[in-house]
C-alpha cells in the first residue's frame, strides 16, 4: 500500500474565530510504503517507510518567517504472528521495532531521535464492502523506558477487487 497524506494546520494568535488571523501555520505532507509479507507458519513481517515535507510558517510582530524539512522519517520493521484467520475476522499480535531514521536537527523535525519498540494487538472486520481495522498497543522507548499508549482505526469500503478507499483515526 502506498498512503500519501497533506494536511494543513492554522493556529490564531488569540482565541477562535471567523476575524482570528493566523499566527502560525503548519502545512505537512507524507509519503508511506506499508507492506506485510507472510513467511509461513502465521508469521508475517510488517514494515511502514515513511518520509515526509514540512513547511512551519510563523507570524511575529508583523514578520513572516518560513522553516521547512525533506527527507525520511523514523522507519517501522516487526514481526507479526496471525492469532485467527477467519473469513470476516482475523486478529494477531505484532513486536514492531521503530528506527530513529528521520531527522531530529531540522525545523520542523522529521523523527524522535530515539529507538522504541511497539508491542500491539490487531483485529480486522469484514462485512460486505466495509472493512475495519484496530490495532491496540505501546510504544516504549528503549533509552528510558518511558511509555506511550495507541490506538489505529482503519475504516474502509472495497470499491473493487483490488481497489479500497480508507480513513484512518490515531489517538
Amino acid at each position: 500500500m502506498v498512503r500519501q497524506y497533506d494536511a494543513t494546520s492554522s493556529f490564531p494568535a488569540s482565541g477562535f474565530s471567523t476575524t482570528s488571523a493566523a499566527s502560525s501555520e503548519q502545512r505537512y505532507t507524507m509519503y508511506r510504503i506499508t507492506g506485510t509479507h507472510g513467511i509461513g507458519h502465521g508469521l508475517s513481517i510488517e514494515y511502514d517507510l515513511r518520509a515526509a515535507h514540512a513547511d512551519k510558517i510563523r507570524y511575529k510582530h508583523g514578520i513572516r518567517s518560513d522553516v521547512s524539512s525533506s527527507g525520511p522519517q523514523d522507519e517501522e520493521i516487526g514481526l507479526n504472528f496471525g492469532l485467527r484467520q477467519r473469513r470476516r475476522f482475523a486478529d494477531s499480535i505484532s513486536l514492531n521495532v521503530i528506527a530513529p531514521t528521520g531527522r531530529v536537527s531540522g525545523v520542523p523535525a522529521l523523527g524522535t531521535g530515539r529507538t522504541s519498540i511497539e508491542p500491539d494487538y490487531q483485529a480486522g472486520f469484514a462485512r460486505g464492502p466495509i472493512l475495519a481495522t484496530m490495532e491496540l498497543g505501546s510504544r516504549v522507548f528503549v533509552d528510558g523506558g518511558a511509555a506511550q499508549m495507541r490506538a489505529d482505526i482503519d475504516i474502509g469500503v472495497r470499491l473493487g477487487r483490488k481497489l479500497e478507499l480508507a480513513g484512518t483515526i490515531f489517538y
